[in-house]
C-alpha cells in the first residue's frame, strides 16, 4: 500500500461480541470522548458510535486522489452500511475556522442513534451547538447519498431558513470524497448527464432520491395545503419552536408520512420525522 493511499493514523481496533470497534482517538476524538462520557453514565454499551464494519478500510485515507477502484467500492459498502463510519471519517463541515470533520456530541449521537433505528426524534439545544448542521451533514446526508428512490422534505421558521439547510446540504456534498458525491450519472441512453439543482430543490438522479423545500406558511389554509403535499419518508423540521402553524403542518403531514414510511421500511431505506430547535427565549 503506497504511503498516499494508506490511513493517516493507526487503529486501535477491539473485537467485542462479533463486532469490531475503533478506540483509537486519532480517528475523530469527538467520538471517543462521547463515548468516554457514556462509560461515565454507567452506559454498557459506550462504544456503539465507533463501529467499524470492514476494517480494512481504516486502512485507507478516503480523501487520496490515488484510491484504487476496489479500495473505493470498499469505502462506499462501508459508508452505505455504516452511517457512524460515514459521519467519523468521511464527513466534513464548512466553518468560520475552516474545514472540519464533523463533532460527535451526546445530543447529536442520540439523533443519529434514533435515525439508525427509524424513531422520530427532537434536538433542543442553544445555539451553535450544530445541531442543524449536524442533522443535515450526517444523516441527511447519508440518506440523500446511499438510499433509492427516496423524498426528503425540508420545513423551517421562514424561507430563508430552508434556502439556508438546502444550500448546507449541497456543500456537504461537494466536501464528501469525489467518488462519493455522485454529480454525474448515465440516462438511459447511455449519455452522461449533471445532477440537477436548484435554490429550492436537489436532486440525486444516480439513486432517485429528490429533496425539496417548503416555505413559510402564512395562514392555516396553507399550512394544510404544504403538509398534504408532502410524501416523503423523512421529514426535517428545523426551529419548530418558531415555525408558525408548526402544529398544523405536523398533524395534517402524518398520513402521507406514515404511507411513506411503511413503503422505506419494506425496502429497506432510512425513515424519520427530525425536528430541531433552539429554546424559546434564546
Amino acid at each position: 500500500m503506497s504511503n498516499i493511499t494508506k490511513a493517516l493514523y493507526e487503529p486501535d481496533i477491539n473485537e467485542i461480541g462479533g463486532k469490531y470497534y475503533d478506540f483509537s482517538p486519532k480517528n475523530n476524538p469527538s467520538f471517543v470522548q462521547t463515548a468516554a462520557e457514556l462509560k461515565a453514565l454507567g452506559i454498557k454499551n459506550f462504544y456503539f458510535m465507533l463501529e467499524i464494519k470492514n476494517p480494512e478500510v481504516l486502512y485507507f485515507n478516503p480523501f487520496s486522489p490515488s484510491l484504487s477502484r476496489e479500495q473505493m467500492e470498499k469505502i462506499m459498502i462501508e459508508a452505505k452500511q455504516n452511517l457512524w463510519y460515514f459521519a467519523r471519517c468521511l464527513v466534513r463541515l464548512r466553518t468560520d475556522a475552516g474545514l472540519k470533520h464533523f463533532e460527535l456530541h451526546r445530543g447529536l449521537c442520540a439523533a443519529i442513534w434514533g435515525a439508525t433505528k427509524g424513531f422520530d426524534w427532537c434536538l433542543c439545544e442553544p445555539r451553535q451547538t450544530w445541531k442543524t448542521s449536524g442533522t443535515i451533514g450526517t444523516i441527511i446526508l447519508w440518506a440523500f447519498q446511499f438510499s433509492q428512490n427516496l423524498n426528503i422534505h425540508f420545513f423551517g421558521k421562514d424561507n430563508e431558513n430552508t434556502k439556508r439547510n438546502l444550500a448546507i446540504l449541497r456543500d456537504d456534498i461537494d466536501l464528501l470524497p469525489p467518488f462519493l458525491q455522485f454529480k454525474s450519472y448515465k440516462n438511459e441512453y447511455g449519455k452522461v448527464k449533471q445532477t440537477r439543482q436548484s435554490t429550492e430543490i436537489l436532486m440525486n438522479e444516480l439513486m432517485h432520491n429528490n429533496l425539496t423545500i417548503h416555505s413559510k406558511a402564512n395562514n392555516e389554509s396553507s399550512a394544510m395545503q404544504k403538509a398534504r403535499g408532502a410524501s416523503a419518508a423523512i421529514m426535517y423540521f428545523d426551529e419548530i419552536e418558531f415555525t408558525p402553524f408548526f402544529d398544523i403542518i405536523l398533524a395534517n403531514s402524518a398520513p402521507t408520512f406514515k404511507q411513506a414510511a411503511d413503503n422505506a421500511t419494506k425496502v429497506g431505506n432510512p425513515k424519520g420525522r427530525y425536528f430541531t430547535t433552539t429554546p424559546q427565549g434564546q
